[in-house]
C-alpha cells in the first residue's frame, strides 16, 4: 500500500514512523475512542485529564488531516 504524506510518497504506514512506545499507544488509543471505547468505559467524562486532552487532541489533528485531504482530493479532481 502507498501513502501519500503531502506529496511525498511511502510505502509504510505512516503510524510506523513514529518511534516513541507512548505515541504509538496514544494512536492505539484514539482508535478505540473513535468507537467510543474508553479505558473507565465510562465516557470520556470520567477519564483523566491528560487522557482527555490527548484525545482532544488527536481528534484535532484527525480533523484537520481530513479536511486537507478533501481540499487536495478536490484539487486532483479538477484537473
Amino acid at each position: 500500500m502507498k501513502y501519500d504524506l503531502g506529496g511525498v510518497v511511502i510505502d509504510r504506514c505512516p503510524l510506523a514512523l513514529l518511534k516513541h512506545p507512548w505515541t504509538q499507544e496514544a494512536m492505539k488509543l484514539y482508535s478505540a475512542y473513535k468507537n467510543g471505547i474508553t479505558p473507565r468505559g465510562c465516557g470520556l467524562n470520567a477519564e483523566t485529564a491528560h487522557y482527555s486532552a490527548v484525545m482532544n487532541a488527536l481528534a484535532g489533528l484527525s480533523a484537520e488531516a481530513e479536511q486537507w485531504y478533501r481540499k487536495e482530493s478536490e484539487k486532483r479532481g479538477s484537473k
